[in-house]
């Protein structure tokens, strides 16, 4: 290689090298700038994953339910959906929770229908609820139809999915 040619590759490569630098620091300007757009975008991309995972795997989608307790408990963020204690209620189905960014998100592209695997048994969804984060009470639970309640946020919104699931008889799971 010529030494013409080798400041020719040399000055490519710097030209390449400066554009993905830019464009790093227009994304990470953005975050800073935009973090709840930021973070929506990064969510529908997710669940759009997620949603493409379900449409591909023969297997149904599991969850694990750890410990009972309180939002101290989900932060922990061990990847498993904590039986909240505070939405014990009458007519409240027993009902887990996790951060979308620690597992909660698995459920963020359920639509009714949709089965899944939890604790050894398979529930099928049967509600789905759509209610504010900021504002809402565990009165905007009760009525939940199911043997089991879900919860989990939208990434960048004030808003949190909450599904009902119903445990599907052993004679009836796939």
């Amino acid at each position: 290689m010529t030494n013409g040619h080798a400041m020719h590759a040399q000055r490519r490569t710097l030209i390449v090298t400066s554009w993905a630098l830019s464009a790093l620091a227009a994304t990470l300007l953005a975050a800073v700038i935009y973090p709840e757009a930021t973070e929506r975008i990064y969510g529908e991309a997710r669940t759009a994953l997620l949603r493409s995972q379900l449409t591909l795997s023969e297997d149904l989608p599991e969850i694990t339910i750890g410990v009972t307790g309180t939002a101290a408990d989900i932060d922990r963020c061990d990847g498993t959906f904590t039986e909240m204690i505070t939405y014990r209620v009458a007519g409240v189905p027993p009902t887990a929770a996790a951060h979308n960014n620690c597992g909660g998100d698995i459920m963020l592209p359920w639509d009714i229908g949709q089965q899944f695997r939890a604790d050894g048994a398979i529930y099928e969804v049967t509600e789905i609820r759509e209610v504010p984060k900021v504002g809402s009470t565990t009165d905007d639970l009760i009525g939940l139809r199911g043997d089991l309640g879900l919860q989990t946020c939208y990434y960048g919104q004030n808003l949190m999915k909450i599904v009902g699931a119903t445990k599907v008889p052993a004679e009836h799971a796939p």
